[in-house]
C-alpha cells in the first residue's frame, strides 16, 4: 500500500508528501510521534495509546520504504 502511494498526487496523499519531503521530514515525524506515544503510555486512555502507537508505526513504515 505504501509503495502504491509513491505514484499518487502529493495533494491527495499524505504518504506521498512525506516521501517527497524526504528522510529529514520522515524522521521528524517519527520523533514527534514517539514523543506523543511516550506521553500517553503512563496514564493515557487505552484508545489514545493505540492511536499514538498506530501513528508511530505508520511513520516508521514510511521510513522503511523511503
Amino acid at each position: 500500500m505504501l509503495q502504491a502511494r509513491r505514484t499518487a498526487t502529493a495533494k491527495a496523499s499524505y504518504t506521498r508528501s512525506l516521501l517527497e519531503a524526504g528522510m529529514p521530514k520522515i524522521l521528524a515525524k517519527i520523533a514527534e510521534e514517539h514523543g506523543e506515544l511516550a506521553a500517553e503510555l503512563p496514564d493515557g486512555a487505552a484508545a489514545k495509546v493505540v492511536h499514538e502507537t498506530a501513528d508511530l508505526l505508520f511513520h516508521v513504515m514510511v521510513g522503511l520504504v523511503a
